[in-house]
């Protein structure tokens, strides 16, 4: 699938188009502006080596890698050729779930609720591959992917050496984003600064989508309907008559 490159003035008009398309959207860097959500997780204050799961539940997101095991935190000097975007705190893989060495493992990000928004900074000055970015839904089938071409990472060893990448819809259906690993063995990499909306509407389009307790799975401005009734009066009224709550 195509990916659209987002460029300095042009950033606003790229990323309606992205929104419309649906496609992934790479910001090149280094210190790539990312795109605009209600929740950034910067990776900061956490301990050196510190797994992580749990421990952003409250705002929205567990972290786990696909091979089982728990990506860790590293901050700078870090334990590889790789950057923050901001801070000095990095999440990267880890040998929690067998991988052969830090660093290598891929990432995966799981939302609270899906978004419409997902994406992180990610940063190898040195690579030997490429990088496969893939966004899924709650059953956990693919929605989109991005390859990131080994020869579209920056390589240099400052601040923001890196690019943001991720996925922009137009309906909040992503529930989890996964970075890496690397098309290559052994190459290490990083993330920082997971962007999304962790206060993303999942609205209903029509009655249809309210039937056989699918209305449940929606909610306005974090309200849930009531029942099948409440979610076909909201679509029926375009939103006049909003969720009376669970």
């Amino acid at each position: 699938m195509k990916y659209v490159v987002v460029v300095g003035a042009v950033v606003g008009a790229l990323m309606a188009a992205a929104v419309a398309s649906a496609t992934p959207v790479v910001v090149p860097g280094p210190s790539p502006v990312a795109p605009t959500g209600d929740t950034l997780i910067s990776f900061e204050g956490q301990p050196e080596g510190a797994l992580i799961s749990t421990q952003y539940e409250s705002l929205g997101v567990t972290f786990s890698q696909p091979d089982g095991g728990r990506p860790q935190i590293d901050n700078d000097p870090f334990l590889y050729v790789y950057e923050a975007n901001s801070g000095d705190g990095v999440l990267t893989g880890s040998t929690d779930g067998g991988a052969p060495s830090p660093a290598v493992a891929g990432i995966t990000a799981t939302f609270a609720q899906p978004t419409d928004l997902a994406g992180a900074f990610l940063s190898d000055p040195i690579p030997l591959g490429d990088y496969t970015v893939t966004a899924r839904d709650a059953g956990g089938n693919v929605l989109e992917t991005v390859v990131i071409l080994r020869t579209e990472l920056p390589t240099c060893t400052v601040d923001g050496c890196g690019v943001w990448v991720g996925f922009e819809r137009s309906a909040a259906d992503i529930s989890s984003i996964t970075f890496g690993p690397s098309s290559a063995f052994g190459d290490a990499f990083a993330i920082d600064d997971l962007t999304f909306n962790g206060n993303a509407d999942l609205v209903p389009q029509t009655a249809d989508d309210c039937k056989e307790d699918a209305w449940g799975n929606f909610h306005v401005d974090g309200v849930t309907f009531k029942n099948q009734g409440d979610c076909v009066s909201f679509v029926e009224t375009r939103g006049k008559n909003p969720p009376a709550g669970g």
